[in-house]
Parts: C-alpha cells; sequence; structure tokens
C-alpha cells in the first residue's frame, strides 16, 4: 500500500476540478491511501467522497497571508513568520508521493517540505529554485502561453497523474457533498438559478443584463432566482433592484453544501466563471457559462455532458464580458431548458460577435486520456490551422500518458461533417510548411546538443570553443521557435510546452544537460511530425 498525498490550495472550483482525479486514483489504486490538503473553507465539498483517507485543512486567510509572506521573501526563500508552524500543526507523515496540484509560493513551499519519496507538481526547494516537476505540470503552467490552442480541460490535466486511469464516460460528473436538506423552502416552478458574482471582477457579466435576463425568462414562466456567496450579496441585491419584479434572492444564505443541494434544486445555472459552474456541475444541473475577460472556456468549462459555454472574445479586460449579450444568453437558456432551438442561439451568437460551445465526453478510443470535448453551437469556421490545434489536443494526451494506448479522430471527422461547421483550407500550405520546417530545426538543434555533450568529455580548448558556439546556436534556436509559435497557432502549444520543458530542466553538469536538451528537442520533433501526419487526412 502506498500513502499520497493531494495538495490542492486554490478555490472551491478548483478543488471540485480536482476530484475526478481523486476518484481515478482511488479506482486505479484502490489499496492505495489517498489524503488530501485542502483550505478550510472547501474541506466540506469532499465529504463522503470515496477512496478518501484522510482530508487535511488549514484556513484561507492564514495562507494567503503564507503567500504574501514567500512572495515578498522570494527567491531567499526565508519563511515567513507562521509558515513552519503552520506545517508542523499539520503533523504529515511520510508519503510515498506528493502532488502538488497549487500553483502559489506556499503550496509549493510545503509540497518540498513534508517528508516524501517522489514529488510531482510545483516545488520551491531550498535555495530558492522553483521546480515543475512532471509532464502534466509543466503543461500546466506552459498553456499559460498558449491558452486559446490549449485542448486539455484542467480536470483532465489532473486525471493524467492516476497511472492508468480508464478515459470517463458521459455519466462522469465532479463530486461535491450536498446538504440533506435546506434551511428554507423554494418557490415552486421551473427554476433557474442566476449567480452574477466571481471572485474576479474581469469575469462578471453586468448587473443590468442579468437583470433583463431575469425578466425575459420570468415572462416566459420561468423562476428566476439569485444565488451566490455572501460576498455576492451587494450584486445581488443590484440586479434584484434592476428587476421588474425582484427574483428571490438566497445569495450568502447557504453553506457549500447547502448550496450544492439548491443548485440539484434548479433547471439551469447561469453565471460567469467561477465555482458556482462546478458546484452545479456536481449537481447534476445544466449550466450556461458565461466566460470572457480571463476565462477561457476549454480550461475550466463545467465537467460534463451537455453544458453551454458562451465566450466572449479574447481580451483580458472587462469589456469583454460586455460581449455577450442578454438575447444570446437568453437563447442558450432556453436551449438548455428544452424550449428554445439552436437556429436561435446561432443567430444570436453571430450577432454578438461570440461563441458558443456545448460539453461532451470524448467517445471512448480518441486517445488514452479522454475528457471533456467541446462542440460548437455557433456557426463555426474552422481553417486548416484550427484543425491542427485539435489535432495536437489528443496527441499532447497521449504522450501525457506516457504513449500508452492508441489516437482516434473520427469524432473530428464527424464534427467537420456538420452542417453548421465549415472549412476553409486557404491555410493549408502555410501549415504543413510551418510544421516541417519546426519539425527539422527541432532536430537541427538535437544534433547540435548531442554534439556539444560528446564534445563534454574533451579536455581541449578547441572542444571548449565548439561548446560555446554550439550553445548559442541551441539558444537561437529555441528562440526562433518561440518566434514562429508566435505567429503559428498549429505549432504554438508543442513550442510553448518544449519552451517550459527546457526551462524546468533540473540543474547538473554540462553533458547531462545537453543530453536532456537533446531528448526534449527530439520529442518536440516527433510530437510535431506525429500531428502532421494525423492532421493530413482532415485537411483533404
Amino acid at each position: 500500500m502506498a500513502r499520497l498525498l493531494v495538495i490542492q490550495l486554490e478555490r472551491l472550483g478548483d478543488l471540485i476540478q480536482t476530484t475526478p482525479l481523486l476518484e481515478d486514483l482511488h479506482r486505479s489504486c484502490p489499496e492505495d491511501a489517498v489524503e488530501i490538503l485542502v483550505l478550510e473553507e472547501t474541506r466540506p465539498v469532499l465529504d463522503g467522497l470515496p477512496g478518501i483517507a484522510r482530508v487535511h485543512a488549514l484556513p484561507e486567510m492564514r495562507v494567503r497571508e503564507l503567500v504574501r509572506g514567500l512572495r515578498e521573501s522570494y527567491p531567499s526563500m526565508e519563511p515567513p513568520p507562521g509558515a513552519e508552524e503552520a506545517f508542523l500543526r499539520l503533523d504529515l507523515p511520510h508519503f510515498d508521493r506528493v502532488i502538488n496540484l497549487t500553483s502559489h509560493e506556499f503550496g509549493c513551499w510545503l509540497a518540498n517540505r513534508i517528508p516524501a519519496a517522489a514529488r510531482e507538481g510545483g516545488v520551491i526547494t531550498e535555495d530558492g529554485e522553483w521546480l515543475s516537476l512532471g509532464d502534466w505540470y509543466v503543461y500546466l503552467v506552459a498553456r499559460t502561453d498558449f491558452r486559446w490552442e490549449n485542448g486539455i480541460h484542467v480536470a483532465d490535466l489532473f486525471r493524467s497523474v492516476a497511472p492508468g486511469s480508464a478515459p470517463p464516460d458521459p455519466s462522469r460528473r465532479p463530486y461535491a457533498a450536498q446538504a440533506p436538506r435546506l434551511p428554507f423552502s423554494l418557490p415552486e416552478g421551473r427554476r433557474v438559478a442566476l449567480n452574477p458574482g466571481s471572485s474576479k471582477a474581469v469575469r462578471r457579466w453586468p448587473v443590468e443584463r442579468y437583470a433583463r435576463l431575469a425578466d425575459a425568462l420570468a415572462e416566459r414562466g420561468f423562476l428566476p432566482l439569485l444565488v451566490g456567496a455572501p460576498a455576492d450579496r451587494e450584486l445581488c441585491a443590484a440586479v434584484a433592484a434592476s428587476c421588474r419584479q425582484a427574483p428571490q434572492d438566497f445569495s450568502g444564505r447557504t453553506s457549500v453544501q447547502e448550496a450544492a443541494c439548491l443548485l440539484a434544486e434548479v433547471d439551469l445555472l447561469v453565471s460567469g466563471d467561477t465555482g458556482a459552474v462546478h458546484l452545479a456541475a456536481a449537481a447534476g444541473t445544466q449550466v450556461v457559462g458565461l466566460y470572457g475577460g480571463s476565462s477561457v472556456f476549454r480550461e475550466t468549462a463545467p465537467w460534463g455532458e451537455g453544458h453551454l459555454v458562451l465566450q466572449a472574445p479574447p481580451s483580458g479586460g472587462a469589456s469583454s464580458m460586455n460581449t455577450i449579450s442578454e438575447a444570446a444568453a437568453l437563447a442558450a437558456a432556453l436551449l438548455a431548458l428544452g424550449c428554445g432551438e439552436r437556429a436561435a442561439l446561432r443567430r444570436e451568437a453571430a450577432a454578438a460577435g461570440i461563441e458558443a460551445w456545448e460539453t461532451l465526453f470524448l467517445p471512448q478510443g480518441a486517445d488514452p486520456l479522454g475528457g471533456i470535448a467541446f462542440r460548437p453551437a455557433h456557426e463555426a469556421r474552422f481553417t486548416t490551422s484550427d484543425l491542427q490545434v485539435m489535432v495536437l489536443r489528443h496527441v499532447l494526451a497521449w504522450e501525457l500518458c506516457g504513449r500508452e494506448g492508441s489516437i482516434s479522430l473520427a469524432h473530428l471527422r464527424e464534427l467537420i461533417g456538420a452542417e453548421h461547421v465549415s472549412v476553409a483550407h486557404d491555410d493549408r500550405r502555410f501549415v504543413g510548411k510551418t510544421m516541417r520546417d519546426m519539425s527539422r530545426l527541432l532536430r537541427a538543434l538535437a544534433e547540435a546538443a548531442s554534439e556539444a555533450e560528446d564534445l563534454c568529455y574533451e579536455a581541449s580548448e578547441q572542444a571548449l570553443d565548439r561548446v560555446q558556439a554550439l550553445t548559442g546556436r541551441i539558444e537561437q534556436g529555441v528562440e526562433t521557435l518561440k518566434q514562429a509559435a508566435a505567429r503559428s497557432a498549429c505549432v504554438r502549444p508543442v513550442i510553448g510546452f518544449l519552451d517550459w520543458t527546457l526551462r524546468n530542466l533540473p540543474r547538473g553538469n554540462a553533458a547531462t544537460l545537453f543530453r536532456r536538451h537533446e531528448r526534449e528537442l527530439e520529442r518536440g520533433a516527433e510530437l510535431l511530425d506525429e500531428a502532421a501526419a494525423r492532421a493530413q487526412p482532415l485537411s483533404e
């Protein structure tokens, strides 16, 4: 029996998106003891989850203080007052494996401090070196450079940590414990919950649009309800005040488990990208997600079948959410409620200049990881480059699973044959040439790294000069690859993943470092070649 610790010291939504991994760890190795470290405030979500031997917790405010303290001291990494005390109070044993899903300084400091035989995820060493251990975590960090080309949902990326876990079937959903009953009564009728709050202002849809959506739903016989955390009371009150007839407001009146129970009792949730969408998905309630600002649907859409996501164009600012019209949100809500038409959603999405996507699980055999994929509910026009990015999702998932299993693109062929989807092959030659050029350059750089490794064993001035020249060639070549990736979406995920892998190579002697460079550069070429070969039939 092995003893595992998962560290997830992020917010509620992050913990809910971790539960598929926790379930997979238990299913793949039921004899192992899986423990988890979470925020005290999110801990109730895990009540009753099978396979969890023990839950450790720290108060959120304490964690925030320690994150700030470590951030101020980095890279010297002098622990702030209370960090060592917090660690000792946890009284953690020795683990066979520590898996850190947390990205902030305290989580990474703690991952190194906890006694363990093996570690994965973010780790900050005693001398301040910040390491990303494991391909999955390198990819998690790297995807900030290719967020719009990334095709692997964060819950599925976490799932790649579980050895031999089977791709999920359409019945899967995240886990969240529910209270047996609510402390109040809900009005009778077809209820639609509206959640206007978010911890990040750039992810909030305007108050007046929630109000107009509530009015439009009420006119059609639905019962809009306002929901949210205690911090969302002011926003919910503003929505209610802007409605012709104020909806009942339940914000701040529930615990986490009661909120899950409430969401299980509604027909639909309309919300921005926040913990509520993941709580609703876990409760089995359909979601219309409003994504924009800093949110990208492929990363954090509700994990489950049949949810709808409206995605505003990329901008990063609060104005992005203004792009989503109430007409488009209403069309999506009515479609989700079974009384709307897909044509209406396509029409309103086109008028607003946004995209609409429906979640579904990949069919068995698509790749060894499987998980959530997205079907366009808007009029979609894909380029050859777009198709290449879709294929890269499966190739990279195959890579993260140790190249075990197979890949099938039959579902992509079905997708591009849909009536509302068209394919423009105008960039076919550019894509093909870019892929070939990048692959050739990667292999040339791998050869340079191999030659440099051999020269490291020669004690001569000429060998040293040649190593320095080869080092410059490799550095310049990697920079050329990054510049090409900035211009070409079709290679961005592979080059971004490679770049972060090279940045995170462990320290060692020169020969070992060159050997690792050779291996990683060759791997990048293999991934591009694999993706190009598999995408070719789709582009014909």
